[in-house]
C-alpha cells in the first residue's frame, strides 16, 4: 500500500516507532508503556540523517516475538473507549469465537519462528519515511531507503551505513533490546489471555470467511495491575477470519477523554481513531500490514503526546539473513 509523498529529503526523519528506548510493530509495550510512550517520543526527535531511527533501535527480539504483531493490537485498544450500556454478560457464541482467536494467536507466537523482510512505510506529521527491513533469528535491521519521496542522497545514506554498523557491532545496545522485548512478550501473553474476561463480547456480523465482534469494559473485571486496568477502557471492533481464527482487523474510537494520574500527567482527547489491519502474507503466517492512529492530546501542558501516524508493510519474503550481520550485508544496497 502506498501512501502520500511530502516535500525533500533534506528535512528531519522520520522516527518509526513510538518510543526512544525500546523495540514496534511494533511498540512492542504493555498498554499503559504505549500510552506512557506517546509523551514522550517526538520531544526526543534531533535532526540530521545521524538520527534516522532516534525512536528506536533495530529490534533484536528474534522470530520467537511473532506474538509483536498480537502486542500492537492490545496496545493500540487499550485507546479505544465506549460506553457500557448494554448487557453485562459476552454472548456464548462470541466468546467462543474470541477464545478460539486467543488460543490461536498465543500458539502461533510460541510456533512461528518465520523471518521476513519487506518494505515499511511510515507517514507522520510532514514526514513520509520508506524502509528496507531485514529480519534474522536475532533480530532485525532496517533502512531507510526514501524520504519524503525522494531517494537518500549520498551523505544521508553513508549516515544510514554507519548507524547499522553501529549497532550490529553493539552486543549491549542489542541484549537491552532483546531484554525490552522478551518483557514485552510476557505482558503481551497475560493481556491476551485476559481478552475473555476483561470485556462483554457480542456479534456484529458473520460470513463464511470472517466473523466480527463488537467489544466494551467488562464491569466485573477486576484487573490484577495498571496495564490491566487500562485494558478496562477500551471497546470497539474486531475482525476475526475464520480459517485459522487469526485476528484480521482491530479498531475503534475514542469516546471520551482518557486521563492519566486523573489529569495531571496527560490526557488524550475523546475523537481519536486506531484501526490495525492484519494480513495472511503466506499461508499460515500472520502479519500486520497496516495501522493508523490519529490521536490527539496534552501532558504538563508542556507537550503534545498524540500520535498521528499512518504505516504499512508491503512486499512480503522470506529473509534469507541468518544473523545481522548479513543482513546489514543486504541492506547496504536496498533500494
Amino acid at each position: 500500500m502506498t501512501l502520500s509523498h511530502g516535500n525533500t529529503p533534506s528535512q528531519k526523519p522520520f522516527p518509526s516507532n513510538p518510543h526512544p528506548t525500546q523495540s514496534m510493530p511494533a511498540r512492542a509495550n504493555s498498554l499503559m508503556t504505549y500510552a506512557t510512550s506517546l509523551m514522550n517520543c517526538h520531544p526526543e526527535r534531533s535532526e540530521g540523517p545521524a538520527s534516522l531511527r532516534n525512536c528506536h533501535p533495530e529490534r533484536s527480539e528474534g522470530p520467537a516475538s511473532r506474538s509483536h504483531s498480537l502486542i500492537l493490537l492490545l496496545t493500540a485498544a487499550a485507546l479505544l473507549i465506549t460506553p457500557s450500556l448494554h448487557a453485562q454478560e459476552s454472548q456464548p457464541k462470541a466468546m467462543q469465537a474470541l477464545q478460539a482467536a486467543v488460543q490461536s494467536e498465543l500458539a502461533a507466537a510460541q510456533a512461528d519462528k518465520t523471518v521476513w523482510q519487506y518494505h515499511d512505510h511510515d507517514v507522520t506529521a510532514g514526514h513520509n519515511a520508506l524502509y528496507q527491513t531485514i529480519e534474522t533469528p536475532h533480530g532485525e535491521l532496517r533502512r531507510l531507503i526514501e524520504l519524503n519521496g525522494h531517494p537518500l542522497d549520498p551523505a544521508a545514506r553513508d549516515a544510514e551505513t554507519d548507524r547499522i554498523a553501529k549497532y550490529v557491532n553493539d552486543p549491549a545496545e542489542q541484549a537491552k533490546a532483546h531484554k525490552a522485548s522478551v518483557h514485552d512478550d510476557a505482558q503481551a501473553t497475560e493481556m491476551t489471555k485476559m481478552l475473555p474476561r476483561a470485556f462483554i463480547w457480542t456479534i456484529t456480523s458473520e460470513t463464511p470467511e470472517f466473523i466480527t465482534l463488537s467489544y466494551r469494559p467488562n464491569p466485573n473485571f477486576d484487573p490484577p495491575d495498571m496495564e490491566a486496568r487500562v485494558m478496562g477502557i477500551m471497546g470497539g471492533q474486531m475482525i476475526i477470519a475464520r480459517n485459522g481464527n487469526r485476528i484480521r482487523t482491530l479498531k475503534g474510537a475514542l469516546t471520551q477523554d482518557v486521563k492519566f494520574g486523573w489529569g495531571i500527567f496527560g490526557r488524550l482527547y475523546a475523537g481519536g481513531t486506531f484501526d490495525i489491519e492484519r494480513r495472511e502474507v503466506s499461508p499460515g503466517h500472520w502479519q500486520i500490514t497496516e495501522s493508523n492512529v490519529h490521536i490527539g492530546g496534552h501532558a504538563l501542558i508542556f507537550k503534545t503526546i498524540g500520535q498521528q501516524e499512518d504505516e504499512s508493510k508491503s512486499d512480503w519474503k522470506p529473509s534469507t539473513a541468518k544473523t545481522l550481520r548479513e543482513a546489514e550485508e543486504q541492506l547496504r544496497d536496498a533500494k
